[in-house]
């Protein structure tokens, strides 16, 4: 065990030398096709060349579009490349990088690096008013393809601020990760968590970074969007020999003396986040109690509202007052799981 410091000699390069090899397997499709089409841009300059005349003819889009080509040869030929020797320049810069990690992020630099030029230079060669329209498809082409990721959460962040779908201070969940926004930026939102090894809604005090463009890939949930209160329920069980009626009203009790404030404000509240007016007859506005029926137990649910960033807090207060004041009352118990014997044991 390395108690989390960095491997060294012999089984640091023997883990590299496995992802090493990880990685070139999951470039061997990528060389493949590059390979394949640099094959078929070299056929075609072939063709212009005339090279092949006496058995094929030439036809005229190969001279129409003989720039076009020629970048497309380079830019195959770079892609290649660099596909090649990925693997092997991961290999040399670890000498001077502490992770392995660090190498990759090295490498992702320094492809950038490379295809601004390439771009650049394909820009100049294939420049001019009659191919400016060839120009620019190609150029964004290899924008868009370089660059996706930081495209897509770009154009996440025009979302989220254009939609205000949500904001610095709000709760909010995307693909699993909760937290409240700290900050928005271009590429990333980041959140200070809660839950996760915690349960409740508890801050862990990390500060998590979500790519903006998650909120294309999955749905995000906003807590406080419009209004500060959501809703939320305590669950009791009772056994079917205690006094239903009175836990019930127990409950209710419980609920109005400590969250009967927010209950009475909620009712104003309900109005901004109904979208439409029917909508807000549905919403519980004053404490509520639901009874179930299980199956070694009668199951009590009250529901509140409360602040979304107060939940954990409330529910933990009225859990507790609903223990106290069941424990005072004779003809009300807890259910709960336990084996009960008859007859004689030997």
């Amino acid at each position: 065990m390395n108690n989390g410091e960095p491997m060294s000699g012999k089984p640091r390069l023997k883990k590299i030398e496995r992802e090493v090899v990880d990685d070139a397997e999951a470039h061997e499709a990528i060389i493949i096709l590059w390979a394949l089409l640099l094959i078929i841009a070299f056929f075609l300059s072939l063709l212009r060349m005339k090279v092949f005349s006496p058995y094929i003819p030439t036809p005229q889009e190969i001279y129409d579009y003989d720039r076009a080509i020629t970048a497309f040869i380079v830019i195959a030929f770079v892609k290649l490349w660099m596909a090649i020797i990925n693997p092997l320049y991961k290999v040399v810069s670890i000498k001077y990088f502490r992770t392995y990690a660090a190498a990759k992020e090295s490498w992702r630099f320094f492809t950038h690096i490379i295809w601004i030029i390439v771009v650049i230079g394909g820009l100049l060669y294939i420049g001019g008013y009659q191919n400016l329209a060839l120009s620019i498809g190609l150029v964004s082409a290899a924008i868009v393809y370089v660059l996706q990721v930081p495209i897509l959460n770009a154009i996440g962040w025009l979302y989220v601020s254009s939609t205000k779908l949500y904001r610095i201070g709000d709760r909010i969940e995307i693909n699993g990760k909760k937290g409240d926004v700290a900050d928005i930026t271009i590429m990333h939102t980041f959140m200070r968590e809660i839950n996760n090894w915690l349960d409740g809604d508890i801050h862990t005090g990390r500060l998590i970074s979500v790519p903006n463009k998650e909120v294309f890939d999955s749905g995000t949930k906003n807590y406080t969007k419009a209004s500060p209160y959501i809703w939320d329920s305590v669950k009791v069980a009772v056994t079917y020999e205690s006094n239903h009626e009175k836990a019930k009203k127990i409950v209710l009790n419980v609920i109005k003396d400590i969250a009967g404030d927010n209950m009475e404000t909620i009712g104003l509240e309900v109005l901004k986040m109904a979208d439409f007016p029917e909508l807000a007859d549905l919403f519980i506005t004053k404490p509520t109690a639901f009874v179930k029926m299980a199956e070694s137990s009668v199951i009590i649910e009250g529901v509140y509202s409360c602040s979304a960033h107060e939940r954990s807090k409330m529910h933990s207060e009225i859990s507790a007052e609903i223990l106290k004041r069941f424990a005072k009352t004779e003809d009300v118990s807890i259910a709960y799981p336990h084996m009960h014997l008859v007859g004689d044991v030997r």
